[in-house]
């Protein structure tokens, strides 16, 4: 049975990071990212005319969840994601987790320090801030049911958040779930097989 889970945006402050309790559904996460050839509005750029921007790399280590008011490590496997890389914007898998049952109030992605730009052919560095330290931020509100096979379709939004001055490349990630949806097994078991800057969370 296929279930569409309504999403209402709602942003949580970061509390104590923990250990996943236990795996009762399963989860496809993918991304994606800006379509290729297809200009970024809001582009601000200082001493640079125009930048022909073929890659926007980000170093991803780690997805944390926010679970009935307890902070749990979904996964810990290094993924790099290239938001210009989706050819036409096509959904691309992130990760595939097992997760705990519960209701969801916020996801993060916490980054590792090799985010990079490629621009008119050089490659620069990409400040994200608070990336590596709380992480990207996800507004989401939903319960994942057990027994539940859910796909996750996370939305990069770079139109208006990225920055080129003095000090460099800055991107400020805004992300948003395009989509939630849920397949059941029919005998009700699963398969066995907006960012500010603040301080890190404790682990």
């Amino acid at each position: 049975m296929n279930r569409s889970i309504p999403l209402f945006p709602l942003l949580l402050s970061l509390s104590a990071c923990g250990t996943m309790p236990g795996a009762d559904a399963r989860m496809d996460v993918a991304v994606r990212g800006h379509e290729q050839g297809t200009p970024i509005e809001g582009l601000m750029l200082a001493g640079r005319v125009m930048a022909d921007i073929t890659s926007i790399q980000l170093d991803v280590l780690m997805i944390t969840a926010n679970v009935d008011d307890a902070w749990v490590t979904l996964s810990d496997e290094p993924q790099t994601i290239d938001l210009i890389g989706l050819e036409d914007g096509t959904a691309t898998a992130l990760n595939d987790v097992l997760v705990p049952a519960g209701h969801y109030d916020q996801m993060r992605l916490v980054l590792g320090d090799d985010n990079f730009i490629v621009a008119d052919g050089e490659m620069f560095a990409l400040r994200i801030p608070s990336g590596s330290q709380s992480g990207v931020k996800i507004p989401i509100d939903a319960t994942i049911e057990e027994g539940v096979d859910y796909t996750l379709v996370l939305k990069f939004d770079l139109d208006h958040n990225l920055v080129h001055n003095a000090q460099g490349w800055k991107l400020t990630p805004v992300l948003h779930i395009e989509s939630l949806d849920g397949d059941e097994e029919n005998d009700g078991e699963g398969e066995e097989n907006e960012n500010e800057e603040e301080d890190a969370p404790p682990m």
